[in-house]
């Protein structure tokens, strides 16, 4: 976002101001599982090399994903009843 001029402000891992939603949307929009494949391969290939006539590759697998369906917080204060439900169900299903 910084390269495209689009001004923003981050709070651990949550942006709490984006100065143009739609083009940060676009952005997002734009990245293919492709691109990160090949950047993911290259890396592997200097700092984790497989011998070349073993024709394999690596399998990646995301483990934690974020979503955001258009909320902007500004104070955490606010998700935390939303953050003890949701702790409470996942120790529920936890448990079973």
């Amino acid at each position: 976002m910084k390269q495209q001029g689009i001004d923003y402000r981050k709070t651990d891992n949550a942006f709490t101001y984006i100065s143009d939603f739609s083009k940060a949307q676009e952005l997002s929009d734009d990245i293919k599982v492709e691109d990160i494949h090949s950047a993911f391969d290259i890396f592997t290939s200097r700092y984790c090399p497989l011998p070349a006539d073993w024709d394999l590759r690596f399998n990646y697998t995301i483990g934690q994903v974020e979503y955001s369906t258009d909320i902007v917080f500004t104070n955490s204060e606010a998700l935390k009843p939303i953050y003890d439900n949701i702790y409470s169900l996942s120790e529920t299903f936890a448990n079973d």
